[in-house]
């Protein structure tokens, strides 16, 4: 039972909001508006209730009625990671951004290796990637996902992730295996670096990500203080 609630982010289809339960443990709550949303719950569902990694945000319980659908998970109290990448006033050490680093790819190996089949995540981008009480960092946000065989492929019928981080062969290609993360969490290991976004839409050119990497100006003005 949910004793308190408050919102806490918006998204497209629905809210997450900031729940304390009858035994005092602060949770999150996503809302799922069902319109047309129900296999994102579902995916979540299926991927979260049998799998536990220290790097996974832990889901704690889910209920379903007619019209909407709610998964409880773990609060992470830092919000995610994005956040303290371009957020105004907020600065992560190095040691920080390596662990953050470390943390994350052992939760995408431990995706990508799971017993019962590879869990593609497909959405892998610093806004879902939480940061728990000590900065620890949780993968989360599994709409997008997919489990298939360790080694093979799956054909999708469209392209689905954020722009910017799709990997360039499965935008082309469509087809779904673990490399397209790989690739996405490329992305968001240039962005701890460089604590810049990788990509801007108000730019009438787009900075070659060679360039950002090569350019020490960018690496060396980050505050080293936390």
């Amino acid at each position: 039972m949910v004793v308190d609630i408050n919102s806490i982010y918006v998204y497209i289809s629905g809210k997450v909001y900031k729940g304390i339960l009858s035994n005092k443990e602060h949770v999150a709550i996503k809302h799922i508006i069902k319109d047309g949303k129900v296999e994102t719950f579902v995916r979540e569902v299926t991927s979260l209730s049998h799998i536990n990694h220290p790097n996974l945000v832990r889901l704690v319980g889910y209920c379903s009625s007619k019209q909407h659908c709610f998964l409880i998970y773990e609060l992470c109290p830092n919000g995610n990671l994005a956040n303290w990448l371009f957020g105004k006033d907020r600065v992560l050490s190095w040691i920080k951004r390596l662990e953050i680093a470390v943390g994350s790819a052992r939760g995408l190996q431990f995706l990508h290796t799971y017993s019962e089949g590879c869990i593609v995540h497909r959405d892998i981008k610093p806004t879902n990637i939480l940061l728990g009480p000590n900065f620890e960092p949780k993968l989360s946000d599994f709409g997008l996902c997919k489990v298939i065989e360790i080694g093979e492929t799956y054909a999708s019928s469209e392209v689905r992730g954020t722009f910017g981080y799709v990997d360039p062969e499965y935008q082309n290609d469509r087809r779904v295996n673990s490399s397209g993360d790989v690739f996405s969490f490329g992305v968001v290991l240039l962005q701890i670096l460089s604590g810049k976004k990788v990509f801007n839409l108000n730019l009438e050119k787009p900075i070659p990500l060679n360039k950002m990497v090569s350019n020490p100006i960018l690496i060396f003005t980050i505050p080293t203080e936390k």
